[in-house]
């Protein structure tokens, strides 16, 4: 008998998308009882829509660092003195 027949749908998919098997064995359990309950492609789905959001705002993240590290270089360039001096600032 299969570990996962007394679990609740939710715990089913939830073991599903973050991947919390043990073994090969267990994730082939749980597949055929998301299967039987006819969650399989509901699962998967699910699965694809999480990680094209964490996708995009892994991308907004990048974007963002990559302005803010543009912006630091921008102000590391030459920059007047008191004395009328030009100095290289953050080189």
């Amino acid at each position: 008998m299969s570990k996962y027949k007394g679990w609740t749908d939710k715990s089913l998919v939830i073991t599903f998308i973050f991947n919390l098997c043990d073994s090969v064995r267990e994730q082939e359990e749980l597949e055929n009882e998301l299967i039987q309950r006819g969650l399989s492609e509901w699962a998967e789905q699910t699965l694809l829509e999480l990680f094209n959001v964490f996708d995009r705002k892994w991308k907004e993240r990048e974007k963002y660092i990559e302005d803010k590290n543009g912006m630091q270089n921008r102000k590391g360039g030459l920059e007047e003195h008191k004395c009328g001096q030009n100095e290289i600032i953050n080189p």
